[in-house]
């Protein structure tokens, strides 16, 4: 019965997140090569913001990440100060330096400090981030709702609604650190049954995943881990920074929940 089947039929949501002190030192790394992949930084004023239609993004982000009106996020995650605090810094970085007055986000990138250079970029950077996590709370209310809506309709049609939405999370750490195994993860998730895909098939495929991403780290200008040795450094400096180690920190735990 085709309406009998429709009930168990669902929707799978693969989320894609990544540790974000190592996402800021990446982002930095990528967009400081010479050249730059990406012609934006040439442009950019680091310190504004894209709005989004008539919104700012942290008056879209903070009622969730603030947990001033989310239902499954009650700690601050990240708060209005330090949205304030990530801006006064990058101004306070950005065309202040004698030698850079009139000088591109890229120029700046180029011959900053790498210490201040990772500040400005990840202060650029941020809202990507922000939204990384604002997608894990988001999720969080999804899955609580339909517990919600399972518990009320237990015993009428509990098996009907129970995998309306599935919500996997990957990290793309182990994506560079283990391509085969978090690939056969992916497709262990997305296709659980053998009849669409035999376990053979399946590690034939994340094989070859395997192979092609170790060819295009070799070739390609948007692969930087592993290529630059400044990383770790960077990674534990801003864990101690004032300005971007308590929400950079603070989302890492969220995602380390998640997953």
């Amino acid at each position: 019965n085709p309406a009998e089947e429709g009930e168990t039929l669902g929707v799978k949501i693969v989320h894609l997140i990544r540790n974000p002190f190592a996402m800021m030192v990446s982002n930095y790394h990528y967009h400081s090569q010479d050249p730059t992949p990406e012609p934006f930084v040439h442009t950019k004023n680091p310190c504004v913001q894209n709005p989004i239609g008539p919104y700012e993004l942290n008056d879209l982000l903070l009622p969730a990440l603030s947990g001033s009106s989310s239902s499954s996020q009650t700690t601050p995650i990240v708060t209005e100060e330090d949205f304030t605090n990530i801006s006064t810094d990058c101004t306070s970085l950005y065309q202040t330096h004698r030698s850079l007055r009139n000088a591109s986000f890229y120029q700046h990138l180029q011959q900053l400090d790498p210490k201040d250079g990772i500040r400005l970029s990840s202060a650029d950077k941020f809202g990507h981030v922000a939204r990384m996590a604002n997608d894990v709370v988001k999720f969080r209310e999804v899955d609580a709702l339909m517990l919600q809506r399972r518990q009320q309709q237990r015993g009428d049609n509990e098996n009907g609604i129970q995998k309306k939405i599935q919500v996997m999370s990957f990290t793309m750490d182990d994506f560079i650190s283990q391509p085969t195994e978090s690939m056969l993860g992916f497709l262990d998730f997305v296709f659980p049954e053998d009849t669409v895909l035999t376990q053979q098939m399946k590690q034939e495929r994340a094989s070859k995943y395997h192979q092609g991403y170790e060819r295009k780290k070799q070739t390609s200008d948007h692969f930087t881990n592993g290529k630059v040795g400044d990383t770790d450094m960077l990674i534990e400096y801003l864990r101690g920074d004032e300005v971007f180690g308590g929400p950079l920190g603070r989302i890492e735990k969220l995602l380390t929940d998640e997953i």
